[in-house]
């Protein structure tokens, strides 16, 4: 019989709320760059927000970009960091608006199926 790893919370967060994420760091990052000046990329972007967020999650920038284009989902090691990155990056009302809405979601999903999860408050 087959094991299976058990990665936490990581596990839970979709694909949905991993992008926005994603772009909650992007975003905060690229106001902090402003905040110090930093020279516009091609895209009107400041051009290390992605670059920062991929360091500091050591990953690679093109990484960072697929998951912002949805060309693929963060697999759950990267989920983990990224929640880590995020609480170190982005305003805490942020990060736990976006993982309540996850959760009520999946709860939502879990209720049509008659399976009802307690939440707390």
């Amino acid at each position: 019989m087959k094991t299976e790893r058990y990665a936490g919370i990581s596990e839970f967060v979709s694909r949905g709320a991993r992008k926005s994420l994603v772009e909650l760091c992007i975003d905060a990052l690229d106001k902090k760059q402003e905040e110090q000046e930093a020279r516009l990329g091609a895209r009107g972007r400041p051009a290390g927000a992605a670059l920062e967020l991929a360091r500091r999650m050591k990953v690679t920038k093109r990484t960072v970009n697929r998951w912002l284009q949805d060309e693929f989902q963060s697999d759950n090691i990267n989920v983990k960091i990224l929640i880590s990155a995020a609480y170190e990056i982005v305003p805490f009302p942020s990060i736990e608006k976006v993982l309540k809405d996850d959760y009520k979601r999946h709860a939502q999903e879990l209720a049509q199926l008659g399976i009802f999860v307690e939440e707390r408050g």
